[in-house]
């Protein structure tokens, strides 16, 4: 696989989709404000798609890999031992699919993947927000005391600037 269109084509087809007819269903489970447009032109092998505000949720949905589905990186998309399946609403009449949910044992995997996209799909000031929360959590999971005056390392950015204080003297 070499483009964006590709491998959302199959990662859509490995979750029971049909690129060419179920653009409208993947929209609708994306939510967000993802219209059918919007996931047709990342299909389109001519737009040549490389990114989308949408793409951290459509690995979500798909239950596949963000990195894998914007930069070919990380475990390929396999085919599920419980794909998920066509139901029948008799008060509406209509067929829908149902989503197969996560056992416990997969329960784990399933919130990495879910943290994983989430920081896939930040940016600026809140990649470095969520990454100095992650650090302190790290951090209190070592059982390291909580130290008043400690300073927080973040890698890679800067903290927000601290806001004006409210204690201002007057004097």
């Amino acid at each position: 696989m070499s483009t964006y269109s590709e491998r959302l084509a199959l990662a859509m087809t490995v979750r029971g989709l049909n690129p060419h007819t179920d653009q409208s269903e993947l929209a609708r489970r994306v939510g967000m404000g993802c219209k059918p447009q919007n996931i047709q032109h990342l299909l389109d092998p001519n737009k040549n798609a490389k990114f989308s505000k949408y793409s951290s949720r459509i690995a979500d949905v798909l239950r596949i890999d963000p990195q894998w589905l914007s930069y070919e990186t990380g475990p390929r998309p396999e085919a599920d031992s419980e794909p998920d399946f066509v139901a029948f609403d008799e008060k509406s009449q209509t067929l829908f699919l149902a989503e197969v949910k996560p056992t416990a044992i997969d329960l784990e995997d399933a919130q990495r993947q879910r943290a994983h996209a989430i920081v896939a799909g930040l940016s600026g000031s809140l990649l470095t927000r969520a990454l100095a929360l992650l650090q302190d959590i790290e951090e209190r999971q070592e059982d390291e005391p909580n130290q008043s005056g400690r300073t927080i390392v973040i890698e890679g950015g800067k903290p927000d600037p601290a806001p004006p204080s409210k204690n201002k003297s007057n004097g």
